[in-house]
């Protein structure tokens, strides 16, 4: 009777780890999804949050460069996206927000090619030194972010893993 009881309690143990872990998972994975970060924001200017989804709506609150823990709405309105920040909840631009999630790239974000000319070249690695291995055309989604160097990040989209500055890039 007592190894029974062992067994019963080693079983109900297991089964309430288990219940605990599979209710913490979706808060994990909304917590991870709700971090964003301000980029292509020069240093001594601000990301401005908007009460509406124009540029000439009136100004809610001004996000600094690189500020982190922007939590996505997930309303979309053209290249307009809602936002909250330190409480604060508004409209931005998303051409200066990496939907990234952590810094350390744990959630994929789709990002867009975003240069001045037609096409950008995708490296063999993170610098213009390292041969070309692909090359994607201006305003070109889908490429998910692996892993980054710097201001260089492997991308992995239209049929190659490559190289790219992102500079050049922009989260979808």
């Amino acid at each position: 009777m007592e190894i029974g009881i062992k067994i019963v309690r080693s079983h109900l143990w297991v089964i309430a780890l288990t219940i605990a872990a599979l209710t913490a998972l979706p808060a994990l994975t909304t917590s991870a999804y709700a971090s964003a970060c301000v980029i292509n924001v020069a240093r001594g200017d601000v990301l401005n949050m908007r009460q509406r989804p124009t540029s000439r709506s009136p100004i809610v609150r001004a996000i600094p460069p690189r500020a982190c823990n922007i939590r996505l709405r997930g309303q979309y309105q053209g290249n307009w996206g809602r936002v909250t920040y330190r409480g604060q909840t508004g409209w931005v631009n998303m051409r200066f927000i990496d939907e990234g999630g952590d810094e350390d790239g744990a959630i994929p974000a789709s990002f867009c090619v975003n240069t001045p000319g037609d096409t950008l070249n995708f490296r063999s690695g993170p610098g213009t030194g390292f041969r070309v291995v692909g090359v994607g055309t201006h305003r070109q989604c889908g490429f998910t972010r692996l892993a980054c160097q710097g201001r260089w990040c492997q991308l992995r989209g239209n049929g190659f893993t490559g190289w790219a500055n992102m500079r050049f890039m922009r989260a979808r």
